[in-house]
């Protein structure tokens, strides 16, 4: 990496909680009030955690070739490793986050996985459910795109960001409810996407990093004019339909109740936790959202020619 270790004395606000990080994080973070911060992220792992982790992956050897490790300690603390690039431990409550970096590994790489998928257990860990969504801003209310891998949140996105709306949040997504309904947080200014949507929406210029050798993906940084720093009421969520030959014209239609439960369940960004307590947190919230949020399905051709028929039906539905 190449940033250097700071004090954790700025304290910045990222999907709506107070961050004290001592490595330096991501221009553009929204500042927050320095006491208490909810989470902070230390530049080191205490020796005892270490041993720990240590000894539960003896206990547990992992499979060979393994990339990704993940192990809950004895006190509670969660150990997770991307094997050459970095390793955190998040504690029980998630309001620490111990890290080191393992190689070389960039900035945007380490920002990236430290501020997704690590800070995911430490949000599940106080309470927070975060939504696996890429949103966008239409005239200051905020659309949900949620799908699994490869259904192409992110390349919506970025088609919204080239039509002149703003991105709220790429991959994760925390809602908080409030009196008259449901609020987006926003996240970093960084959005994933494969090279060939990169060139299409951003031009064959723009400056991106690769995440990993394991991915064709690449980190591109999002201008803070075209982000939205502000929390934002969220208009819709929208479910896309995975992609299939098959699709012929845009489809955008209100989905059932129960569609919309089972899709918010199933749309977790954090499934790797799941003891009884969060369980029950989490079948409550999606619950909750499911019935105070407007919840649509949307299916549409794989095809570039269409995207802006899509951004525009979906822009209409935003507007209300």
């Amino acid at each position: 990496m190449n940033g250097v270790p700071a004090p954790a004395a700025r304290c910045s606000s990222l999907y709506g909680v107070s961050i004290a990080s001592e490595w330096p994080l991501p221009p553009g973070l929204a500042p927050a009030s320095p006491e208490p911060p909810e989470i902070t992220i230390h530049a080191s792992i205490p020796a005892a955690l270490l041993a720990e982790a240590a000894e539960a992956l003896r206990l547990e050897p992992p499979a060979e070739g393994a990339w990704y490790l993940q192990r809950v300690l004895p006190g509670g603390a969660v150990y997770l490793c991307w094997t050459g690039l970095f390793e955190f431990v998040v504690s029980e409550r998630g309001s620490e986050v111990y890290s080191r970096p393992l190689a070389a590994a960039t900035d945007e790489a380490f920002h990236t996985y430290l501020l997704n998928q690590v800070l995911s257990f430490a949000l599940l860990c106080a309470g927070i459910e975060p939504l696996h969504s890429t949103s966008v801003v239409v005239d200051g209310r905020a659309v949900a795109f949620l799908g699994d891998c490869g259904y192409g949140k992110s390349s919506l996105g970025a088609a919204f960001l080239a039509a002149g709306h703003r991105l709220l949040t790429d991959d994760l997504l925390v809602l908080d409810e409030r009196a008259g309904g449901w609020i987006g947080q926003p996240g970093p200014s960084r959005m994933k996407l494969f090279p060939e949507m990169a060139d299409h929406f951003f031009g064959p210029g723009a400056p991106r990093v690769p995440m990993n050798g394991g991915t064709p993906k690449a980190v591109l940084r999002i201008p803070e004019a075209s982000m939205q720093r502000a929390p934002t009421p969220l208009a819709a969520l929208v479910f896309l339909h995975p992609p299939e030959a098959s699709e012929s014209d845009v489809r955008l239609e209100p989905t059932t109740a129960r569609e919309a439960f089972v899709g918010l369940t199933t749309n977790t960004f954090n499934d790797l936790l799941r003891g009884p307590e969060r369980l029950r947190r989490h079948l409550a919230w999606a619950s909750r959202v499911a019935s105070g949020v407007p919840v649509w399905r949307l299916s549409y051709p794989r095809d570039l020619a269409v995207v802006p028929q899509v951004v525009e039906r979906v822009a209409r539905l935003a507007a209300g």
